[in-house]
């Protein structure tokens, strides 16, 4: 009696734990499936190069066609997780939302809460190229690369991120 009593709790507890595990990991990656990123515009000889879905971020990879080191790259997350150390930014406007401005010259980021192969799998920042970051519909974005700052200011007005 007193044995299945025992096991019949660590089969409840089993089921419990791993149901936990479960809800964890859906929250995570039910967040990138409410997430929608739409492009209104992508300058001429941009192609998308690579898509990278994580549970809480999103990169969009973009190269000119013509000049493989041209490029940019927009990247949604649930919150900005990553740290940084000594960035001068600056305020400015996209369309009617307060962001900020940089020129990445390859301080050290730290990006937690993220698996070291979702770390690896993503595209970093690359030295002196530019940044934007700005919160939009409750979620962070950031566009960087090789294009001038007028440049990314132009893809970011005509982006649109929706979380449902």
């Amino acid at each position: 009696m007193w044995k299945k009593v025992k096991y019949s709790i660590l089969l409840i507890t089993s089921l419990f734990l791993l149901n936990a595990c479960q809800s964890t990991n859906n929250s995570a990656s039910n967040w990138a499936e409410k997430v929608s990123v739409t492009f209104g515009m992508i300058p001429d000889g941009y192609m998308e190069t690579r898509n990278i879905q994580l549970p809480e971020r999103q990169q969009y990879c973009f190269k000119n066609s013509e000049d493989e080191i041209q490029r940019f790259v927009l990247e949604v997350q649930k919150e900005n997780k990553d740290e940084s150390d000594g960035i001068d930014k600056k305020m400015v406007s996209i369309d009617d939302m307060e962001g900020e401005y940089y020129i990445y010259h390859g301080e050290k980021l730290k990006y937690t809460g993220m698996e070291e192969t979702e770390i690896q799998e993503i595209l970093k920042m690359e030295k002196e190229e530019n940044v934007l970051e700005w919160t939009q519909n409750n979620v962070f974005c950031r566009i960087y690369g090789t294009l001038s700052l007028k440049e990314l200011l132009e893809i970011a007005e005509n982006v649109e991120v929706n979380y449902e």
